[in-house]
């Protein structure tokens, strides 16, 4: 649907949250409600205000949100001030039901009095049980160390959501036509057995001879994993007569397996037969988890261009006829590409209402799924796209909270929803990366009227509402969106509109998850920046590609102008081939299409198009103009729009290396493209959650990115996830089953203990170990039900590193070694995790279990004789540096080890996708990080150099840049992490969570003469910059109030370190607290400190 984006804002270029000119701006607003605290003092002591003062006040992460449905709501706040080590010691926080009684301190929510403590963020709402749709105001001041108060915070405010099922009085409802292309069965299903070689067939009677052109087998692709009981060897025959003596064998794969083991759709031509009954045979089974079975979706014979099988009789060796099974419906024809015209068509649904006379307040909640716009008297409510967020909805299904008071008035108003498939219905048609079952479109909504005489009304879905399908007669979250725009029904989305023509919405049952808020949600996905073409080329005519310049996830603008039902077509791709046309190929899997394409009206000046459903990885857009007059179309204007998460930019890195620096955007670009619902692995191909990059690449992204709300949201998505016996799959949500290691690896699934972790250790927040502790024991536990004494000898292993073939599984390191070594962390982790959240005992028995398992590791895998791992490989001697798995007496040579072997390959890098952080982790902490320089800075190597030097604008999910592998993958992008932590120097410590304490440790290499980094942390701005000449080292450093610092300068001689011009060891507010490994340690309070020692 075309819509504005004046309201979509710019990206902002990285920048601190509160610079410091804005930290005077925030005293003087504590200052202004300075009234305020003397009102609600309560005994204070008076004297000197504090000099810090509480600002950037949130609830839930959000600045005044509406949809807050936690328990308990946690509430935070930043602390500014100038000067060194302030610290707060004490806070209290008034909540209020009106700005007027927070204004006379009033607390008649929650008034909290003095606590004593330097708690400012994740602090539990402590008053009265709030309500649904309640709004409340709130304000806090601290206490600084000098016992001074602040003044009062400007007000913020949080507003809850429907909390319970009672409050939801709307119903789903749908259009009634689509619900008559829902499959009751998934197909065929033959009896199970032990014995793959044991024969299975089944057999349509089409009624009467016919010539047959083709016979289609459609494998299983939703429900159950993929593919499941397609054989791995059979025969098709047609035949007069059903006992097969003569038969025509039309294809016949007994002598070997069926060639493609991927394939969902088999076509096998007829081969001019004919014939009443088709059958097929297997004679090989496919054969999983110790049993076989035959089973397909579908069925067709193609006679005439028609599927002459349609509710044919079937007959069968046996049959499953329960649960989801028949065999009839292997020949209902539901199951097939376009035998649903409705497949990917958007709806429309719309309502008139009437707002009475003094209206105080409208909230609107609602889920539309898979996707929904919404409008208000025709305009959106805001400029979040792709909403709401993707789960498993059998599980959780998230809702959107508005408040949309501005958008009403008294008198006749209308409220409208434009609903796509989202991730929700995934149809074929064009490319797909899975096909789920069909699934109508739904919708449920409850608008909430709220008058000054206290009145309140519900406007909410029901069979009041009217429906029709919509004028994007294709909206595919992988296949793109097509819009015919003289289809728009004029006028839809305002009051008066005449429903003559639409039907009355059906209703229908939810699709089962619990409805959840705000509090659960990821952040919108929103439009950022523009991308004009930099150049064009005209193919042929009526065929142009346009360059963007920069590969990134967009969706589509264009203003054109033509004759009506003209036509422009638009293929997103990475790459172009020699002849100038775009290459699909690192986007789907056979250059299979995917596309924009947009129907003129016809308007005289001209027309414009922005798509609201599907985005693409892309640097190139083709354009395909067509007219039924013949006369092309005119495209005036071509834009790509920059769409992901609307997750904060929190990081600043930049060092006197151009080629870091520029590797930095390569992986921050990639980054950018995969914030959506999920970490997603690409922008294009797959878009799926793979678990792994949520802990390896875990603190590349979080220095960059505000990411705890995505995070927090998708740990939901791992436990919504989890099957039975405790395995969290490699993808979450798990929209398509893969098989074998596919779906279960170890060190994906581990992802929901390690990156929880993470999350502790960036945020401070344990409120995600508390609610996924069973699930992370539940996993820990499947692990060692797949050990064999303490080893897990099963996943991918260190995907895609540099071997002798291909990139995909492990090909220089033992798979067993890597599983192991991720069980081994996963089992520490959580012991580490069951400390935090005061489960001593399980602590005790995980440390124990962790111990263990490093003894059988290095049983399995260490080489006493030459002090090696394994096979020696990158991966396989970092991963036991890493973590600690390597005894004391021989960490010293396995160093030695792993440096010799880099060296030996002459630098190039050749861990994967799970061994390269270790790698880089493994160097930096044995202090080698010169090695590192000397592997990033090359470009003739593959690596990220390499890559910029073929002219890749982001990242790739091989270090090859490997046309056939995606060309936006920031899987392969833990470098960040050492540009902050080490070659900058800027990090959590993990003893004192949420950057409670800052470690600032450089590491100077040659090759680089200065660094800087920045990050927004949880506390404010943390940053540090350094550099050095022929004679001198000087680092300055800023810590955020409330915190402190561990500042480690390069010397062994600290009586030389100055800071300000001063001896270092005498200045105020300043400690030494060690000599270590030739650096300088001092422990220092917030503030900025400028430190100088002599090289």
């Amino acid at each position: 649907m075309p819509h504005v984006v004046a309201g979509r804002r710019v990206f902002m270029s990285i920048q601190s949250v509160l610079p410091r000119a804005v930290r005077w701006v925030a005293l003087l607003i504590a200052g202004s409600v300075l009234p305020c605290a003397a009102m609600a003092d309560d005994g204070a002591s008076g004297g000197e205000p504090s000099d810090l003062a509480p600002v950037a006040l949130a609830c839930d992460g959000m600045t005044d949100p509406v949809g807050i449905d936690s328990a308990p709501t946690h509430l935070s706040w930043k602390l500014v001030g100038d000067g060194r080590d302030l610290r707060q010691t004490a806070w209290e926080i008034l909540v209020a039901s009106s700005t007027e009684a927070l204004a006379r301190g009033e607390g008649d929510r929650w008034r909290s009095g003095r606590v004593e403590g330097d708690d400012q963020f994740n602090v539990p709402y402590g008053g009265r049980a709030l309500k649904s749709a309640e709004r409340v105001f709130w304000k806090v001041r601290v206490w600084d160390a000098h016992g001074h108060a602040s003044g009062w915070s400007a007000p913020a405010s949080w507003t809850m959501g429907l909390l319970t099922p009672a409050d939801w009085t709307a119903r789903w409802i749908a259009l009634p036509e689509s619900l008559n292309y829902v499959r009751s069965k998934l197909g065929y299903h033959s009896q199970e057995t032990k014995n793959q070689a044991e024969t299975k067939w089944i057999q349509i009677d089409l009624g009467a001879e016919v010539p047959v052109a083709a016979v289609r087998l459609h494998a299983l692709r939703h429900t159950v994993p993929e593919r499941i009981g397609f054989p791995d060897r059979f025969k098709v025959e047609v035949s007069d007569e059903p006992s097969f003596r003569e038969p025509a064998v039309l294809a016949d794969y007994t002598a070997g397996d069926y060639p493609n083991p991927w394939a969902t759709l088999v076509e096998i031509p007829g081969r001019r037969s004919s014939g009443r009954y088709v059958r097929l045979t297997a004679t090989k089974l496919n054969l999983r988890d110790g049993v076989a079975f035959l089973a397909l979706s579908q069925v067709e014979v193609i006679s005439h261009g028609k599927n002459v099988a349609v509710r044919k009789p079937v007959t069968a060796s046996d049959s499953w006829e329960r649960d989801s099974w028949s065999a009839g419906s292997v020949v209902d024809g539901l199951g097939v590409p376009e035998s649903n015209p409705l497949a990917n068509r958007t709806v429309l649904l719309r309502r008139d209402f009437t707002v009475k006379p003094g209206l105080k307040r409208a909230l609107l909640f609602s889920c539309g799924l898979g996707q929904s716009d919404v409008w208000v008297n025709g305009k959106r409510p805001d400029a979040s796209l792709l909403t709401p967020g993707w789960t498993n909805t059998a599980r959780t299904c998230l809702y959107d909270s508005r408040d949309v008071t501005a958008q009403l008035s008294p008198g006749a108003n209308a409220l409208a929803f434009c609903l796509a498939g989202g991730m929700y219905n995934v149809q074929e048609g064009r490319y797909v990366k899975f096909v789920t079952p069909f699934r109508p479109l739904i919708a449920l909504a409850q608008l909430r009227l709220e008058y000054a005489d206290g009145s309140v009304e519900l406007v909410k879905t029901d069979d009041s509402w009217r429906a029709a399908p919509g004028p994007a007669t294709f909206a595919n979250m992988y296949g793109g969106e097509d819009y015919d725009a003289r289809a728009e029904p004029l006028g839809w989305r305002r009051a008066g509109f005449s429903e003559k023509t639409w039907a009355k919405a059906a209703v229908v049952d939810g699709p089962g998850g619990i409805l959840r808020g705000a509090s659960h949600s990821s952040p919108a996905f929103v439009a950022h920046e523009t991308l004009k073409p930099v150049s064009s080329k005209t193919i042929r005519s009526g065929v142009s590609v346009y360059d963007l310049g920069q590969n990134a996830s967009i969706m589509l603008r264009l203003r054109v102008r033509g004759v009506a039902g003209s036509r422009v077509k638009v293929i997103p791709a990475e790459l172009t081939r020699e002849d100038g046309t775009v290459d699909r190929s690192s986007c789907s899997h056979g250059d299979v299409e995917a596309s924009w394409n947009y129907t003129l009206t016809g308007a005289p000046g001209g027309e414009s198009w922005e798509p609201d459903f599907f985005y693409h990885g892309s640097r190139y857009l083709q354009v395909e103009l067509t007219s039924p007059s013949g006369r092309l179309p005119t495209v005036e204007a071509i834009e790509g729009v920059v769409v992901h998460s609307d997750s904060p930019a929190v990081g600043e890195f930049a060092c006197s290396n151009e080629l870091f620096n520029r590797i930095r955007l390569l992986v921050r670009w990639a980054q950018r493209s995969n914030l959506a619902h999920v970490l997603t692995d690409c922008p294009h191909r797959e878009r799926l959650g793979w678990l792994e990059q949520y802990h390896l690449n875990g603190p590349s992204l979080r220095y960059e990115f505000d990411l705890g709300r995505l995070y927090a949201k998708t740990f939901q998505d791992m436990d919504d996830s989890q099957l039975a016996n405790g395995l969290v799959p490699s993808i979450a949500p798990e929209y398509i089953a893969f098989p074998g290691d596919f779906r279960d690896s170890p060190e994906w699934g581990s992802a929901i203990v390690l990156a929880a972790w993470q999350q502790y250790v960036w945020t401070g927040d344990d409120s995600v170990l508390r609610r996924h502790f069973p699930a992370m024991e539940k996993y820990v536990a499947y692990l060692g039900s797949r050990a064999q004494e303490d080893i897990v000898s099963y996943g991918l292993g260190d995907w895609y590193d540099v071997g002798p073939g291909r990139p995909g599984y492990a090909q220089l390191t033992p798979i067993p070694l890597t599983a192991t070594a991720i069980y081994f962390e996963c089992n520490r982790t959580l012991s580490q995790i069951a400390e935090r959240i005061g489960r001593t005992d399980d602590a005790r028995r995980y440390a124990a279990a962790s111990e263990r398992i490093k003894a059988a590791f290095n049983r399995r895998f260490f080489n006493n004789a030459v002090g090696s791992y394994a096979t020696g490989s990158q991966t396989a001697l970092a991963m036991p540096l890493a973590l600690d798995l390597v005894a004391p007496d021989f960490r010293k040579n396995v160093v030695t080890q792993l440096v010799r072997e880099v060296e030996a390959r002459d630098h190039a890098i050749t861990a994967g996708d799970v061994g390269y952080r270790y790698l880089l982790r493994a160097l930096a902490e044995a202090g080698r990080s010169d090695v590192i320089v000397a592997m990033t800075n090359q470009s003739d190597k593959p690596g990220y150099g390499y890559q910029l030097a073929h002219g890749c604008t982001s990242l790739t999910e091989a270090w090859n840049a490997d046309p056939r592998s995606s060309q936006n993958h920031f899987m392969l992008g833990q470098i960040m992490e050492w540009f902050y932590h080490d070659l900058a120097g800027l990090a959590p410590d993990p003893a004192q969570p949420g950057f409670k304490r800052i470690v600032f440790h450089p590491q100077p290499v040659d090759g680089v003469e200065w660094a800087r980094a920045s990050h927004e942390t949880p506390r404010g701005r943390a940053s540090v910059s350094w550099r050095r000449d022929a004679k001198r080292f000087v680092l300055r450093a800023e810590v955020p109030a409330n915190a402190t610092g561990e500042v480690w300068i390069p010397t062994s001689v600290p009586q030389l370190v100055e800071e300000s011009g001063e001896p270092a060891v005498n200045r105020p507010g300043l400690r030494l607290l060690r000599v270590q490994e030739g650096y300088a340690v001092f422990a220092v309070g917030s503030g900025q400190y400028d430190f100088a020692a002599p090289r």
